[in-house]
């Protein structure tokens, strides 16, 4: 292949949509393909907070978009007509269901077909930083990454099930890759070159294989810097200028989301350490994180209040379970089920 070169370090930053979501299998995978032909040295995708326009390079240039594209000029929608090229002699013998995905289709080239029109409407437009460059996505069928339906299926299926998945060896060397190189927390993943000889002592093949970069050497880079409290100046909460952050402690990598405040609320939360009810957990928790006690109070709720639904639903679903266990055939009104045409297979 042809490949434009890259540069070997890359970063970047997104909002928290699932389409772009570090947990997102597709995501991960694609992730991991992309730097393998590119080669970088490394690469890593961090979530932006979505409230925070200041810090949050998605949302800023979503804004942009949203100007560029909202000039106050109508976008045409209806390019096709839900039964374009099609006379009467064609519709006649045609079922509803053919009639509904030649609409479905006619829907789908209407989406193109302003998606250019949108993409040729912000393309140079004024950005947060330089100029806006806009692309429109290459159809299914043209698309690099073309396996994405097989990718599913064997994400889906068990484990003696993925060898029967068409290209399940590529997709099994793939994850195996991923598990030896990438680092994932909340809010981003990261991929190092060489990672896999610190974490089981030896390179991986393709390590070893692919060609060494000039600038790094065959040598694993430091990981991104994560945010680091700096505790000299509490009460004030602030956090450690990024030329002081430290990547290790006492000479050991730092654990991922080691310092990130929601992983770590989920994780007391769930050991019973942190409570509404309990202030001098939440005080502790918001000296040791830098976060005002406010937001950790306000997180906590939520999570006390998604742990009562749910304990609420898990009581309301044994208590039916147990009704209609306990139910005999003259309990059930067996003329209204069949009026109301609902008679479950059970009965």
């Amino acid at each position: 292949m042809n490949i434009y070169p890259v540069k070997p370090v890359i970063s970047e930053y997104t909002d928290g949509g699932p389409g772009v979501g570090v947990n997102n299998t597709a995501v991960k995978f694609r992730f991991a393909e992309m730097f393998r032909i590119q080669n970088s040295v490394r690469r890593v995708r961090i979530h932006r907070a979505s409230e925070d326009s200041a810090q949050n390079e998605a949302e800023r240039t979503n804004s942009a978009i949203g100007d560029a594209l909202v000039d106050g000029a109508t976008i045409y929608w209806e390019y096709f007509k839900p039964l374009q090229s099609l006379s009467q002699e064609d519709q006649d013998p045609m079922t509803p269901s053919d009639i509904d995905k030649h609409k479905a289709a006619m829907m789908e080239k209407n989406a193109w077909a302003v998606a250019e029109v949108v993409s040729l409407r912000i393309d140079d437009a004024k950005g947060p930083a330089g100029f806006i460059q806009a692309y429109v996505t290459e159809h299914p069928e043209d698309q690099f990454f073309w396996n994405g339906n097989y990718l599913k299926r064997y994400h889906e299926s068990s484990k003696s099930a993925k060898a029967t998945v068409p290209g399940h060896g590529y997709f099994k060397r793939i994850y195996e890759f991923i598990d030896q190189h990438f680092e994932v927390g909340e809010l981003y993943i990261e991929y190092r070159k060489y990672r896999c000889e610190q974490s089981y002592g030896t390179k991986y093949e393709y390590c070893l294989r692919s060609p060494v970069n000039d600038l790094y050497g065959p040598n694993l880079v430091k990981p991104v810097p994560r945010p680091y409290p700096d505790y000299e100046r509490l009460p004030d909460l602030h956090y450690l200028v990024h030329s002081n952050t430290p990547v290790q402690i006492d000479n050991v990598e730092r654990e991922r989301d080691d310092f990130q405040p929601r992983a770590n609320i989920k994780k007391l939360f769930a050991l019973g350490e942190l409570s509404t009810s309990n202030h001098a957990s939440v005080s502790q928790f918001s000296k040791k994180y830098v976060l005002p006690e406010d937001l950790v109070m306000k997180y906590v709720l939520h999570l006390e209040t998604l742990k009562a639904d749910k304990e609420k639903r898990s009581i309301e679903t044994q208590k039916k379970s147990h009704d209609v266990t306990c139910k005999t055939y003259d309990d059930y009104n067996w003329v209204e089920m069949f009026e109301n045409n609902y008679i479950p297979c059970r009965y």
